[in-house]
């Protein structure tokens, strides 16, 4: 077991654990307060499953920069990983089946962390009912402006991630020895 499959396992037990602890979602008379323990925690499942996968490209990345270092990558996060792997024929992202409902629940984490205290910023509405949309969580989206995952979503959310990363990591072996 490799530090990304530990970190996977570790998640989906935190998961398990918040289903175990709360009541489901429907039940809580006072969203605000309940935040504190299941949503706050469940935002950051969300966004810690998002960083392991950037975690992972990086590494992929840095790789790739060791054994062509006249053309370094550029840019930040995400897109810069996707982008500098593609052109590098490290990974063919179109050929990653989980890489689009990744992409959604990615914008569900930008919502999240550029959001202050977990109200959505108007100028991520669209993204986040685009997302929540294809992602079929619509219901954990409160009057626009709130994002409130439940367990069963962020169960989801790992499933996806989770094949996700052994996607691309099957990917970047087969590709590696192009």
């Amino acid at each position: 077991m490799n530090i990304f499959e530990h970190e996977l396992n570790a998640y989906k037990t935190e998961i398990i654990n918040l289903k175990e602890e709360h009541k489901p979602i429907k039940e809580i008379k006072n969203l605000t307060h309940h935040c504190l323990s299941i949503s706050n925690r469940g935002n950051c499942v969300v966004i810690g499953l998002c960083a392991l996968i950037e975690a992972f490209l990086l590494e992929l990345v840095n790789e790739e920069e060791k054994k062509n270092p006249s053309n370094p990558s550029n840019g930040n996060g995400l897109k810069r990983h996707q982008d500098y792997l593609s052109q590098a024929k490290r990974i063919d992202f179109g050929k990653i089946s989980r890489w689009s409902s990744f992409k959604h629940i990615y914008d569900l984490r930008n919502a999240l962390i550029h959001s202050y205290g977990g109200l959505i910023e108007t100028r991520w509405i669209k993204k986040v009912d685009k997302a929540a949309k294809l992602l079929k969580v619509e219901s954990s989206i409160i009057s626009k402006r709130r994002i409130r995952l439940t367990t069963d979503d962020l169960l989801t959310f790992h499933k996806i991630i989770e094949e996700l990363f052994y996607e691309l990591q099957a990917a970047s072996d087969t590709d590696k020895d192009n």
